[in-house]
């Protein structure tokens, strides 16, 4: 298409204008673009402002010139400076100062086509559509609270969001597909035993109209998901994560796994499968004997694992500079495994045979 307008710009230039126009809505429609994005291509296209009103849903969106949304959209489409197009419920306008121009009614046309295309491929599966308008940074948020509202949840009611590996996607409901995660919602009330969990999720709970732009922090969440088997938590919540996500955030798999600790731990995994489980239960008790117990072990089982990791760790894991190098050193090896299982799907991560 694009050689035929560089070839018609030579001899004709109103047709390859035309042949652009139509271009250009084409592309949007392949994409599945927003209905935002389609009108600031309009606003672009006719350098004026543009609207349109879905009467099905009742969604009126405006924009000005410089295609940024207009607060109040004008009820009355019939007024001497608009140009209107209707395809179904779609209609759409131009509100041009002055004449109108040789490609308006072009632009209407493939405006409102485009827009009930798009739409029509969105809304063919009502709830997987309806999540990928939420999670559309693009959308107006009218838009965006039509669809949570399609979702029977509140825009500014709380709202659980997970993310998961695609390895993992088999065992929830139908979600929204980004990248190599999926993202599904949940109501906020739902609680962790309620999800899979054989599957490594990220979770937030926050409010329906901000998704948009907080699921990614259920994304952090989930690079902390390693496995179940006290390997590691398989649900972790944004929310109770703190300032460790901000090392999450600024630190990658393969960073993690050049540390020396971290190298330490897989090494010391291989010949004791126990190390990493008996690490997260000193992490999380304040006795020896709270360990024990977490385990099902006798306190001299675990006195001896402990006085082992001391050992080979060179450090002991009592002292505050032991314990906060120990808990550093599990955060850098839950990145490594979590990758390592989103990356493989494996259901088991560290050593594989007891001495």
């Amino acid at each position: 298409m694009r050689e035929w307008i560089v070839k018609l710009s030579a001899v004709d230039g109103d047709a390859a204008s035309t042949l652009r126009v139509i271009n250009h809505f084409d592309v949007l429609v392949d994409e599945g673009a927003s209905a935002l994005a389609i009108l600031r291509a309009a606003t672009s296209l006719a350098d004026c402002r543009v609207g349109m009103w879905d009467s099905e849903r009742n969604l009126r969106i405006g924009l000005d010139g410089l295609g940024h949304p207009l607060t109040a959209v004008d009820r009355d489409y019939e007024t001497p400076t608009k140009q209107v197009e209707r395809v179904e419920e779609i209609l759409v306008w131009l509100d041009r100062e002055g004449p109108s121009r040789p490609l308006d009614q072009l632009i209407l046309e493939r405006l409102a086509r485009s827009l009930h295309a798009v739409k029509k491929a969105r809304y063919s599966h009502p709830r997987a559509s309806a999540l990928t308008v939420i999670l559309d940074p693009a959308v107006a948020q009218v838009e965006r609270d039509h669809a949570l509202k399609q979702l029977n949840l509140v825009p500014s009611a709380l709202v659980k969001v997970s993310v998961t590996n695609l390895v993992d996607s088999r065992e929830l409901p139908p979600g929204v597909v980004i990248g190599d995660h999926q993202v599904n919602l949940w109501p906020p009330s739902t609680k962790r035993d309620v999800l899979p969990m054989t599957a490594a999720m990220g979770l937030l709970t926050c409010a329906g109209r901000e998704i948009h732009s907080k699921w990614p922090l259920a994304r952090t969440a989930l690079r902390l998901a390693v496995d179940p088997a006290t390997l590691g938590p398989t649900h972790v919540d944004y929310d109770e994560l703190g300032s460790v996500a901000i090392l999450v955030d600024a630190v990658d798999a393969k960073a993690a796994a050049d540390s020396a600790d971290v190298r330490m731990v897989f090494d010391m995994s291989v010949r004791r499968p126990w190390v990493v489980p008996t690490l997260n239960a000193i992490q999380r008790r304040a006795s020896a004997r709270e360990v024990a117990r977490e385990l099902n072990l006798h306190h001299s089982t675990v006195q001896q694992r402990i006085d082992w990791l001391e050992r080979h760790l060179g450090y002991t894991l009592s002292s505050s500079v032991g314990y906060a190098r120990m808990t550093t050193t599990l955060i850098l090896w839950r990145l490594v495994a979590a990758d390592a299982r989103s990356s493989s799907g494996a259901e088991t991560i560290g050593g594989q045979t007891e001495t």
